[in-house]
């Protein structure tokens, strides 16, 4: 469906688990196809079978790219060391229950603060991370948190050339551009 949808988007077979998720040993099949991506995209639904989990560890590990992982695709948790393994920057999109699963709790008190939850895991893990939900937090690496309506806002100031809003929107959008597609997994 998303190949005839999006014809950008590349679309693979790869080495499946027994349940029909991805296996970690797709890695090896789709990393020429990793090196030619400008931004990879991970999730939703990818699962959170074991082997799969390794595959996507070994996506972040070795990414030369912007990587962007659903939270339900992420393997990631409480313990997480993947913050300085790669050579770019990751983007994580969980909503509330993902996040507190990341968190490592199940407790929603632990983000009653939602400004300050999102800050200390972007900051501790060295994310940018877009918490999903009625009011849509950002996080980055270095501490700041927005909104998203002050991103709307201030995003001419922030981004400031026409070419890079292109680019951040490309992280997340369709890529058109001939000789630019974002690998989606």
């Amino acid at each position: 469906v998303a190949s005839r949808v999006l014809p950008e988007v590349m679309v693979r077979g790869v080495v499946e688990t027994e349940n029909g998720t991805i296996s970690e040993a797709a890695y090896v099949e789709v990393g020429d196809l990793l090196e030619k991506s400008d931004s990879i995209v991970i999730g939703c639904g990818v699962s959170q079978d074991e082997s799969t989990k390794k595959f996507v560890v070994k996506v972040v590990e070795n990414r030369r790219q912007p990587v962007i992982v659903d939270a339900d695709a992420s393997p990631f948790s409480a313990n997480w060391p993947y913050a300085d393994a790669g050579g770019s920057d990751i983007i994580l999109t969980p909503h509330e229950g993902e996040f507190m699963r990341l968190r490592g709790t199940d407790d929603k008190d632990a983000i009653k603060d939602r400004v300050a939850a999102v800050r200390d895991f972007a900051v501790k893990y060295k994310v940018s991370l877009v918490l999903k939900g009625e009011r849509v937090l950002i996080g980055s690496p270095d501490g700041r948190v927005i909104s998203e309506a002050q991103w709307a806002a201030n995003v001419r100031n922030w981004v400031p050339t026409e070419e890079d809003r292109a680019f951040v929107a490309s992280l997340m959008g369709r890529v058109v551009e001939p000789g630019k597609f974002a690998g989606w997994i």
